[in-house]
């Protein structure tokens, strides 16, 4: 299994090469239909397999890309200043100070 672009292609492109001979071997035996031949569906699953991960190698290639957009975006976005950031925090503290009501019907009954 290739895990590189480069080597998935490679494999892709003999399979390919590898199929049209068994087509043409197939087709000059005066076979009506390939998908009888168990070597054809072999090498027709191959092609498949490798198709489905050249799909997915580009998937991740523009995820990657992406992330590294967001990393020079964020690296280039100016700060936020330090005094918008003090009132928050204090005011997420006062909120969790407040005492919580204590709950009624609660408590055991004697």
């Amino acid at each position: 299994m290739g895990i590189s672009r480069k080597i998935t292609e490679r494999q892709a492109e003999l399979n390919k090469s590898a199929l049209s001979a068994r087509e043409a071997t197939l087709t000059s035996a005066g076979a009506k239909s390939f998908d009888t031949d168990p070597v054809w569906r072999h090498l027709h699953a191959k092609h498949c397999q490798l198709g489905s991960r050249l799909r997915k190698i580009t998937a991740v290639e523009n995820l990657e890309a992406e992330l590294q957009q967001r990393k020079i975006d964020r690296a280039n976005a100016p700060e936020p200043e330090a005094e918008e950031k003090a009132p928050k925090a204090k005011a997420a503290k006062a909120v969790k100070a407040e005492p919580k009501p204590a709950k009624e019907g609660k408590g055991k009954a004697k």
